[in-house]
C-alpha cells in the first residue's frame, strides 16, 4: 500500500507542475505617445518578459509627433503622422516554449481616418491566421482597427509593424497589444494519464 500512495502522490505532483506549465503566459503593453520619444516605450505595461519597444520612422509626407488640435483631432493628445512611414514593434515573450505551442496576438490601432487612413499591419514570424474588424470611435475622424493573429509555434518574440499606405499615410495615435502563448495539452495529457494508469495498476496488484 505504500508503494501505492507513493505512485499517488508523485503522479498529482508531476499533473501539478504540468498544469502550472499549461497556464497561458499573457502580455498586455499600449502605447499612447504621450510624447515624442523614439524609440517609444509603453504608457502600459504588463510584460514579465522585457521592455517592449516602438521604433518610429517619418517620411518626407508625414509632419512627425503632433500634440493637441481640439478643434480638428477632438480629444487625441499625443499622436503620430508616420506619413507613409513605419511603426516597428518588438515585443518579448516567453521563451523556449517549445515546439508544441502557439500564440494568439491582439493589436489594436487608433488611427485618423480623415484624408490618411488605416496603417497595415504585418506580424513576424508569420502568422497562420489573421483577421481585422474596423469601427468608428465616434470622437471626430478617429477609428480603430482590431487584429487577431495566430502563431505556431510560439517564438520568443515578434515583431509588428505598422505602416502608413502608399499615398494616404496614417496618423496613428494609440497602439494596444496583447499576447497569449498557451502549450497545446496533448502531451500533458498523456503524461498524466500514464501516471495515474500506473497508480491503478499499482493498486489492483496489491490488493490481489
Amino acid at each position: 500500500m505504500k508503494v501505492a500512495v507513493l505512485f499517488a502522490v508523485i503522479a498529482v505532483l508531476a499533473c501539478t507542475v504540468s498544469g502550472a506549465f499549461a497556464a497561458p503566459a499573457a502580455t498586455s503593453q499600449t502605447w499612447r505617445f504621450d510624447t515624442n520619444s523614439n524609440p517609444a516605450a509603453p504608457e502600459l505595461l504588463d510584460n514579465i518578459y522585457g521592455p517592449p519597444s516602438a521604433a518610429i520612422t517619418v517620411d518626407q509626407n508625414g509632419t512627425g509627433w503632433q500634440d493637441t488640435d481640439p478643434v480638428v483631432y477632438g480629444s487625441a493628445q499625443g499622436w503620430w503622422d508616420i506619413g507613409t512611414g513605419s511603426i516597428v514593434l518588438t515585443i518579448p515573450n516567453r521563451p523556449d516554449a517549445g515546439p508544441d505551442t502557439y500564440k494568439d496576438i491582439t493589436v489594436w490601432v487608433k488611427y485618423w481616418n480623415e484624408m490618411t487612413g488605416a496603417p497595415g499591419v504585418q506580424v513576424s514570424p508569420t502568422p497562420l491566421s489573421s483577421s481585422v474588424i474596423s469601427e468608428s470611435l465616434g470622437d471626430k475622424a478617429w477609428w480603430k482597427d482590431t487584429w487577431s493573429f495566430h502563431i505556431e509555434p510560439n517564438p520568443d518574440y515578434e515583431t509588428i509593424t505598422l505602416t502608413g499606405l502608399a499615398e494616404i499615410g496614417a496618423q496613428i495615435d494609440e497602439i494596444r497589444v496583447d499576447t497569449v502563448c498557451v502549450p497545446e495539452p496533448g502531451s500533458l495529457m498523456v503524461l498524466c494519464s500514464g501516471l495515474l494508469g500506473v497508480v491503478g495498476f499499482a493498486v489492483r496488484r496489491k490488493r490481489a
